[in-house]
């Protein structure tokens, strides 16, 4: 339960976005959100919120069952596309995740990935539940060239005008593993 002083200086849309910004609802917080769904809810906001916390996919589970006629229907529609895209993207991701994992290791290269499919299954026990859009993978600095390459193989392309951190070169050709401390392989997409 939020504590009181924090939820009377705050929208209901407020905290009844973080009433659902959890996995397992405990009978306290399932109770109020029924009390905060009773209020004048400006869904338009709340759901910009969600989607701007990445907490659209939290929201949806924890009012998908006991809740959902209370939102608007073709906001709940909106909703719960969002919700089976997001888990679509995510399972797609993870497959690739797989993919590189097994040709990164079939080449003798260490790899970690991070963030992303990492955190999703044991942190939140649903792969939907959890917002991401790219995959980050650490491997050591001797290997990035060989890495960069594979990714090639696996048809990952460098987008022409790459936003790169500062001190990436923006040529993979040009990456001097002596010089980087990380490489981000989100700065490559697929192309299929």
């Amino acid at each position: 339960m939020i504590p009181e002083n924090i939820v009377a200086n705050r929208r209901c849309e407020a905290e009844l976005l973080l009433s659902c910004a959890r996995t397992h609802l405990d009978a306290a917080t399932a109770q109020r959100i029924g009390q905060l769904l009773g209020e004048e809810i400006d869904w338009n906001y709340l759901i910009r919120k969600a989607s701007w916390h990445g907490l659209l996919p939290l929201l949806y589970w924890n009012l998908r069952e006991k809740h959902s006629q209370a939102v608007p229907p073709e906001l709940w529609r909106r909703i719960e596309t969002h919700f089976h895209l997001n888990t679509k993207r995510c399972l797609l991701l993870t497959g690739e995740l797989f993919k590189i994992l097994d040709l990164f290791g079939d080449h003798g290269i260490k790899a970690c990935p991070f963030k992303g499919p990492v955190l999703s299954a044991p942190w939140y026990g649903n792969i939907g539940l959890r917002t991401f859009g790219d995959l980050d993978i650490l491997v050591p600095r001797q290997d990035i060239h060989r890495a960069v390459d594979l990714l090639a193989s696996l048809g990952y392309v460098r987008p022409t005008t790459p936003e790169m951190p500062v001190g990436v070169d923006t040529v993979a050709d040009d990456v001097d593993p002596e010089r980087i401390g990380y490489f981000q392989p989100h700065h490559y997409v697929m192309i299929r």
